[in-house]
C-alpha cells in the first residue's frame, strides 16, 4: 500500500511538470504569433507612410493611385477588371508570393 502511494505521487508530479511545459510552450507560441502580427503591422504602416509621402506624379510613374496604396501594401486582390492591372499590381502579387522583394 505504501509503495503504490509513493508511485502515484511521483506519477502526479511528472504529469504536473508536463502540463506546465505544455502551458509554457502554448504561451510562447502565442507571444510569437502576437510579435509577428505586431511587426507585420509596423512594416505595413511604414510602407503606407512612405508611399503616402510620395507625390501623385511619382505614384503615377509606378502605376499606383493614392487610393490603392493600402490595398497594395497589404497584398489584397486586384479590384480592377481583368487585363487592366497595373505594373504595381503585378509587383504586389509577386511580393506576396515571395518571388520578388521590394527595396525602398
Amino acid at each position: 500500500m505504501i509503495m503504490s502511494t509513493i508511485s502515484s505521487t511521483a506519477d502526479r508530479r511528472a504529469d504536473a511538470g508536463g502540463g506546465i511545459l505544455t502551458m509554457a510552450a502554448a504561451a510562447t507560441a502565442e507571444l510569437k504569433r502576437l510579435w509577428v502580427a505586431y511587426m507585420t503591422w509596423r512594416v505595413e504602416r511604414g510602407a503606407i507612410g512612405l508611399l503616402g509621402s510620395m507625390s501623385d506624379c511619382e505614384l503615377k510613374d509606378m502605376g499606383v493611385t493614392r487610393s490603392e496604396i493600402e490595398r497594395l501594401v497589404k497584398g489584397q486582390a486586384c479590384e480592377r477588371p481583368c487585363g487592366t492591372c497595373s505594373v504595381a499590381d503585378q509587383c504586389a502579387a509577386a511580393c506576396s508570393s515571395g518571388t520578388l522583394a521590394l527595396r525602398w
